[in-house]
């Protein structure tokens, strides 16, 4: 949560509706930005975790679609099979879930989400 402290004459000088369209297009464009920064670290530091420990495997979470798709393609540019996406638009989710939790030993090894499309009533830990 932003918090921007205004005076009352502030907030009578800007049309309400149009200042706090505009902060929160603003605020949700620089979460994008921040978000999709992180896109390449975090598929590097994926990479040299995987070649530690060959045998693990992870989850990596975003909020947004967006972001879990330029992950998902970074990673497979780097080490192409070992990563699955799962968000809301995809429509086997069921079958990619179940894929990576009984992949033993070989790709997928990452599996790539939205925090929302694994929210309720999945169990990861046999994974």
């Amino acid at each position: 949560i932003l918090k921007v402290p205004l005076s009352h004459e502030d907030i009578e000088y800007y049309d309400e509706e149009w200042y706090e369209d505009n902060l929160l297009q603003q605020v949700e464009k620089k979460k994008i930005k921040i978000a999709l920064a992180k896109v390449d670290a975090t598929s590097s530091c994926a990479i040299e975790q995987l070649k530690k420990d060959p045998e693990s495997k992870m989850l990596i979470f975003s909020e947004r679609v967006n972001v879990v798709e330029r992950l998902f393609n970074s990673l497979e540019k780097s080490q192409p099979g070992i990563t699955r996406k799962h968000h809301g638009k995809i429509e086997n989710r069921d079958l990619v879930l179940q894929e990576f939790i009984e992949a033993e030993g070989s790709p997928p090894r990452i599996l790539v989400s939205t925090r929302q499309s694994l929210a309720v009533g999945i169990n990861l830990q046999c994974a």
